[in-house]
């Protein structure tokens, strides 16, 4: 395990715990301060991606702006802490509802890390141009594999590549790019959702912009439009009471 993992870890179940205060916390102060710290602690796992743009993001305008405006309407309304009613009183559908909703969330979410690995064989490797390419018997995703050798061989070792390119021959031929030893013929390969080698630019201002503004540049605009509409809605709602 990785100081990266460690610090993942830490981090993940610090905002699972804030995030469980801010749903237990009598307070709403308490309950929106609980949210900021979680928010943090979201910016620390980014930073840990190498999102260091939405890292600051996060803290600028969630942790910061959003929350300075929830505080402001929650002391603004002067919100009164309510009796608790006994357990069984406190009970209704919609409580119900959402402990289910939740219980199965957290069972899709264990499953699918459960399941992230799936199997391919090696069929053959082979040297070409001065690169490697291998087959398996069915096509595998782009990211980091690691294989183990079904007879035992190397324990304690683990042939390890990435995946450069997805060829569409048959059996599928990939392009991969040695990060440990190479994987030999009948190994059968785990494939594991590993991460690539982050680029030079990955996560700065200029590559977020220019994704935001070509490829991605339809949602936000629609997304900036709904905004505009939900602000209009909110003026008209409060025009009899200003």
């Amino acid at each position: 395990m990785t100081a990266a993992q460690v610090f993942f870890i830490v981090f993940a179940a610090l905002m699972l715990l804030a995030s469980f205060g801010v749903v237990v916390a009598k307070n709403q102060v308490y309950a929106a301060m609980s949210l900021v710290v979680s928010m943090f602690f979201l910016a620390a796992i980014y930073a840990l991606l190498s999102a260091d743009t939405l890292a600051i993001l996060q803290v600028l305008v969630y942790a910061g702006a959003i929350m300075v405006l929830f505080l402001f309407v929650i002391m603004l309304l002067s919100i009164e802490e309510k009796p608790r009613l006994p357990f069984l009183q406190s009970i209704s559908p919609v409580r119900v509802l959402s402990v289910l909703a939740g219980a199965v969330l957290a069972v899709a979410l264990v499953a699918a890390s459960l399941n992230a690995g799936t199997k391919a064989v090696v069929k053959s490797v082979q040297s070409q141009n001065g690169d490697w390419v291998v087959t398996f018997d069915h096509s595998p995703f782009r990211g980091s594999l690691y294989a183990s050798s079904p007879l035992g061989e190397g324990v304690g070792a683990e042939s390890r590549f990435e995946v450069l390119s997805v060829g569409m021959q048959v059996p599928p031929q990939h392009l991969i790019r040695p990060l440990g030893a190479l994987p030999k013929v009948g190994e059968v390969v785990t494939l594991s959702p590993g991460v690539s080698a982050v680029q030079p630019r990955f996560g700065t201002l200029s590559e977020l912009g220019t994704l935001m503004y070509s490829r991605y540049l339809l949602p936000f605009e629609v997304t900036s439009l709904l905004l505009l509409v939900a602000i209009v809605g909110a003026v008209v709602v409060a025009k009899e009471r200003i």
